[in-house]
Protein backbone atom coordinates (compact mmCIF):
# COMPACT_ATOMS: atom_id res chain seq x y z
CA UNK A 1 0.00 0.00 0.00
CA UNK A 2 1.40 3.44 -0.92
CA UNK A 3 0.69 5.10 2.47
CA UNK A 4 2.59 2.29 3.97
CA UNK A 5 5.74 4.37 2.79
CA UNK A 6 4.70 7.55 4.20
CA UNK A 7 6.20 9.14 7.28
CA UNK A 8 3.37 11.89 7.63
CA UNK A 9 1.48 14.29 6.33
CA UNK A 10 2.11 17.82 7.61
CA UNK A 11 0.99 21.53 7.48
CA UNK A 12 3.37 24.68 8.06
CA UNK A 13 1.23 28.25 8.69
CA UNK A 14 2.73 31.75 9.12
CA UNK A 15 0.50 34.10 10.73
CA UNK A 16 -0.31 37.23 9.14
CA UNK A 17 1.05 39.16 12.07
CA UNK A 18 5.10 38.71 11.13
CA UNK A 19 7.59 36.53 9.49
CA UNK A 20 10.08 34.67 10.25
CA UNK A 21 13.19 32.97 9.00
CA UNK A 22 13.73 29.13 10.25
CA UNK A 23 15.76 26.25 8.92
CA UNK A 24 14.80 22.74 8.07
CA UNK A 25 17.46 20.22 9.10
CA UNK A 26 19.03 16.98 7.25
CA UNK A 27 16.64 14.34 8.81
CA UNK A 28 16.84 11.49 5.18
CA UNK A 29 13.81 11.91 4.49
CA UNK A 30 12.00 13.78 1.61
CA UNK A 31 9.12 15.82 1.06
CA UNK A 32 6.51 16.66 -1.86
CA UNK A 33 4.97 19.82 -0.93
CA UNK A 34 2.26 22.46 -2.22
CA UNK A 35 2.11 26.21 -1.02
CA UNK A 36 -0.13 27.03 -2.89
CA UNK A 37 1.02 28.16 -5.88
CA UNK A 38 4.48 25.58 -6.40
CA UNK A 39 4.07 21.90 -6.49
CA UNK A 40 7.33 20.43 -5.52
CA UNK A 41 10.12 17.42 -4.25
CA UNK A 42 12.50 18.38 -1.49
CA UNK A 43 15.23 15.96 -1.67
CA UNK A 44 17.32 14.87 1.25
CA UNK A 45 20.00 17.88 2.57
CA UNK A 46 22.68 17.42 3.94
CA UNK A 47 22.60 20.79 5.96
CA UNK A 48 20.16 23.43 7.34
CA UNK A 49 18.14 24.88 4.77
CA UNK A 50 17.20 28.29 5.36
CA UNK A 51 13.09 28.67 5.31
CA UNK A 52 11.89 31.89 4.51
CA UNK A 53 8.41 32.64 5.82
CA UNK A 54 6.07 35.01 4.04
CA UNK A 55 2.90 36.48 6.33
CA UNK A 56 -0.25 34.77 5.93
CA UNK A 57 1.06 31.41 3.54
CA UNK A 58 1.44 28.28 4.07
CA UNK A 59 3.04 24.72 3.04
CA UNK A 60 1.62 21.47 3.38
CA UNK A 61 3.79 18.36 2.57
CA UNK A 62 3.45 14.47 2.33
CA UNK A 63 6.54 12.92 3.88
CA UNK A 64 8.19 9.52 3.08
CA UNK A 65 10.24 7.39 4.83
CA UNK A 66 14.16 7.34 4.41
CA UNK A 67 15.04 5.48 1.44
CA UNK A 68 11.09 5.27 0.03
CA UNK A 69 10.64 8.73 -2.04
CA UNK A 70 13.25 6.95 -4.44
CA UNK A 71 10.61 4.17 -5.11
CA UNK A 72 7.96 6.80 -6.29
CA UNK A 73 10.45 9.31 -8.13
CA UNK A 74 11.56 6.81 -10.76
CA UNK A 75 15.34 8.41 -9.92
CA UNK A 76 17.56 7.80 -7.42
CA UNK A 77 17.50 10.08 -4.59
CA UNK A 78 21.17 11.37 -5.17
CA UNK A 79 20.21 13.13 -8.35
CA UNK A 80 17.93 15.63 -6.09
CA UNK A 81 19.70 15.79 -3.32
CA UNK A 82 20.09 19.34 -1.68
CA UNK A 83 17.61 20.77 -4.25
CA UNK A 84 14.17 21.54 -4.29
CA UNK A 85 12.54 20.18 -7.79
CA UNK A 86 9.18 21.17 -9.55
CA UNK A 87 7.31 17.79 -9.54
CA UNK A 88 6.78 18.61 -13.25
CA UNK A 89 10.18 17.47 -14.23
CA UNK A 90 9.71 13.74 -12.28
CA UNK A 91 5.98 13.19 -12.83
CA UNK A 92 5.14 14.87 -16.01
CA UNK A 93 2.70 18.28 -16.83
CA UNK A 94 0.03 15.98 -17.28
CA UNK A 95 0.27 14.29 -14.20
CA UNK A 96 1.16 17.19 -11.78
CA UNK A 97 -1.43 19.74 -14.16
CA UNK A 98 -4.07 16.87 -12.67
CA UNK A 99 -2.91 17.12 -9.59
CA UNK A 100 -3.19 20.92 -8.98
CA UNK A 101 -6.18 20.82 -10.21
CA UNK A 102 -7.04 18.79 -7.32
CA UNK A 103 -5.12 21.06 -4.53
CA UNK A 104 -5.77 24.69 -5.96
CA UNK A 105 -7.99 26.63 -3.36
CA UNK A 106 -7.98 24.37 -0.58
CA UNK A 107 -7.13 25.36 3.40
CA UNK A 108 -3.83 23.38 4.24
CA UNK A 109 -5.51 20.62 5.86
CA UNK A 110 -7.38 19.87 3.43
CA UNK A 111 -4.77 20.55 1.01
CA UNK A 112 -2.04 18.37 2.52
CA UNK A 113 -4.82 15.05 2.72
CA UNK A 114 -5.90 15.81 -0.86
CA UNK A 115 -1.89 15.34 -1.52
CA UNK A 116 -1.11 12.36 0.23
CA UNK A 117 -3.72 10.81 -2.28
CA UNK A 118 -2.68 12.18 -4.97
CA UNK A 119 1.09 10.54 -4.11
CA UNK A 120 -0.71 7.48 -2.72
CA UNK A 121 -1.84 6.62 -6.47
CA UNK A 122 1.11 7.15 -7.87
CA UNK A 123 2.84 3.84 -9.65
CA UNK A 124 5.51 2.52 -7.76
CA UNK A 125 8.49 1.49 -9.66
CA UNK A 126 9.94 -1.12 -6.85
CA UNK A 127 8.64 -2.56 -3.17
CA UNK A 128 10.80 -1.80 -0.24
CA UNK A 129 14.20 -3.46 -0.47
CA UNK A 130 15.90 -4.88 2.61
CA UNK A 131 18.15 -1.93 2.74
CA UNK A 132 15.30 0.31 3.68
CA UNK A 133 13.88 -1.90 6.41
CA UNK A 134 17.45 -1.66 7.74
CA UNK A 135 17.64 1.59 7.94
CA UNK A 136 17.36 1.61 11.71
CA UNK A 137 21.07 0.22 12.24
CA UNK A 138 22.59 2.67 10.87
CA UNK A 139 22.28 4.76 13.83
CA UNK A 140 24.21 2.36 16.18
CA UNK A 141 25.72 -0.05 14.21
CA UNK A 142 29.05 -0.05 12.10
CA UNK A 143 29.02 0.44 8.22
CA UNK A 144 30.92 -3.22 8.14
CA UNK A 145 28.57 -4.48 10.60
CA UNK A 146 25.36 -3.30 8.21
CA UNK A 147 26.76 -4.37 4.91
CA UNK A 148 27.81 -7.68 6.73
CA UNK A 149 24.31 -8.64 7.49
CA UNK A 150 22.73 -7.73 4.45
CA UNK A 151 25.31 -9.81 2.74
CA UNK A 152 27.15 -7.48 0.61
CA UNK A 153 30.11 -5.44 0.43
CA UNK A 154 30.60 -2.01 2.32
CA UNK A 155 31.53 -1.02 -1.38
CA UNK A 156 27.63 -1.86 -2.69
CA UNK A 157 26.22 -0.75 0.77
CA UNK A 158 27.45 2.80 -0.19
CA UNK A 159 26.57 2.87 -3.82
CA UNK A 160 22.81 1.61 -2.90
CA UNK A 161 22.64 4.19 0.01
CA UNK A 162 23.22 7.08 -2.55
CA UNK A 163 20.66 5.39 -4.44
CA UNK A 164 17.91 5.13 -1.79
CA UNK A 165 18.97 7.33 0.41
CA UNK A 166 20.52 10.36 -1.61
CA UNK A 167 23.88 10.13 1.13
CA UNK A 168 26.60 7.57 0.85
CA UNK A 169 26.32 5.48 4.04
CA UNK A 170 28.49 7.32 6.43
CA UNK A 171 26.84 10.62 5.61
CA UNK A 172 23.25 8.34 6.12
CA UNK A 173 24.99 7.54 9.86
CA UNK A 174 25.93 10.77 10.45
CA UNK A 175 22.05 12.19 10.00
CA UNK A 176 19.98 9.30 11.37
CA UNK A 177 22.47 9.28 14.72
CA UNK A 178 21.66 13.37 14.82
CA UNK A 179 18.08 12.62 14.50
CA UNK A 180 18.29 10.01 17.45
CA UNK A 181 19.80 12.62 19.49
CA UNK A 182 17.19 15.28 18.56
CA UNK A 183 14.35 12.65 19.67
CA UNK A 184 16.29 11.80 23.18
CA UNK A 185 16.93 15.38 23.77
CA UNK A 186 12.98 15.66 23.49
CA UNK A 187 11.72 12.83 25.32
CA UNK A 188 14.91 13.12 28.09
CA UNK A 189 14.84 17.84 28.75
CA UNK A 190 16.36 16.57 32.05
CA UNK A 191 19.67 14.82 30.23
CA UNK A 192 23.34 16.18 29.92
CA UNK A 193 24.28 16.56 26.40
CA UNK A 194 26.82 13.99 27.29
CA UNK A 195 24.32 11.44 28.30
CA UNK A 196 22.06 12.02 24.96
CA UNK A 197 25.57 11.73 22.67
CA UNK A 198 26.27 8.40 24.22
CA UNK A 199 22.42 7.03 24.13
CA UNK A 200 22.86 8.51 20.45
CA UNK A 201 25.42 6.02 19.81
CA UNK A 202 28.27 9.05 19.65
CA UNK A 203 31.91 8.32 20.68
CA UNK A 204 32.19 11.20 22.54
CA UNK A 205 30.11 14.53 23.10
CA UNK A 206 33.52 16.24 20.93
CA UNK A 207 31.61 13.91 18.31
CA UNK A 208 28.25 14.57 18.56
CA UNK A 209 29.77 18.63 18.70
CA UNK A 210 31.23 18.27 15.37
CA UNK A 211 27.91 16.47 13.70
CA UNK A 212 25.57 19.00 14.98
CA UNK A 213 27.75 22.06 13.63
CA UNK A 214 27.85 19.98 10.23
CA UNK A 215 24.59 18.69 10.49
CA UNK A 216 22.30 21.91 11.58
CA UNK A 217 25.41 25.00 11.55
CA UNK A 218 25.06 25.13 15.77
CA UNK A 219 26.38 23.90 18.92
CA UNK A 220 24.38 20.78 20.86
CA UNK A 221 23.52 22.95 23.18
CA UNK A 222 22.57 26.33 21.42
CA UNK A 223 20.48 23.87 18.41
CA UNK A 224 18.43 22.66 21.29
CA UNK A 225 17.76 26.05 23.07
CA UNK A 226 16.62 27.38 19.54
CA UNK A 227 14.11 24.41 19.22
CA UNK A 228 12.66 25.41 22.61
CA UNK A 229 14.09 21.50 24.29
CA UNK A 230 15.26 23.31 27.01
CA UNK A 231 16.15 27.05 28.45
CA UNK A 232 19.17 29.05 27.71
CA UNK A 233 19.93 28.74 31.77
CA UNK A 234 20.31 24.75 30.90
CA UNK A 235 21.51 25.52 27.51
CA UNK A 236 25.50 24.07 29.04
CA UNK A 237 24.20 20.74 30.50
Amino acid sequence: MARSHLACTWVGTVGADAGYADSVLPDACTDVIWNGERLFVAGPDTGPVAMARIPGTFAAGVRFLPGHGSLFFGLPAADIRDQRVDADAIWGARTVDRWRDQLEGLAPGDAARALETCVATTRVDDDRTALTDAVAQFAHESIESIAGNLGITTRTLHRRCLHAFGYGAKTLQQVLRFRRFLALAECRPQATIGQLAADAGYADQSHCHRDCVRLSGSSPSALLVSRGVRSVQDATR
